[in-house]
């Protein structure tokens, strides 16, 4: 193999070689997928925050805004005002799903309009209900 693909340590870097020898791309693993939505809270009723609930992907690809998963997480990388901002804009996205698109299912399941009878016609009606 070539000398210039050793590390300091006059190893082969494995990350970037090959079982040929040739240089191969970096792969990236999501290990916890979940970890990439935000966190789903209530900020007024005070709460402490739970990590394991996250906002569904189909709610973010409809909600305008981009939000960030790092919100919440004080991480010490993260500028203060930024970090404040972020957690600001994940707690209006929240509320904003709690105020209009559940009250819009709860109401469209109350008035009887549709009537779900398995889990795939109630996914239906989530997604109407946006």
């Amino acid at each position: 193999m070539n000398d210039r693909l050793k590390d300091k340590t006059g190893n082969y870097n494995q990350n970037k070689v090959g079982f040929s020898g040739k240089k191969v791309p970096e792969v990236y693993y999501f290990m916890k997928t979940s970890d990439t939505f935000p966190i789903d809270i209530n900020l007024e009723k005070r709460e402490n925050i739970s990590f394991a609930y996250r906002l569904r992907p189909e709610f973010l690809t409809s909600y305008e805004k981009p939000l960030s998963p790092d919100a919440f997480l004080q991480n010490m990388e993260s500028q203060p005002l930024e970090s404040e901002g972020e957690d600001l804009e994940v707690a209006e996205a929240c509320r904003y799903m709690r105020k209009n698109n559940i009250q819009n299912l709860i109401t469209t399941l109350d008035s009887l309009e549709i009537i779900p009878i398995d889990s795939l016609s109630l996914t239906q009606v989530i997604d109407i209900c946006d």
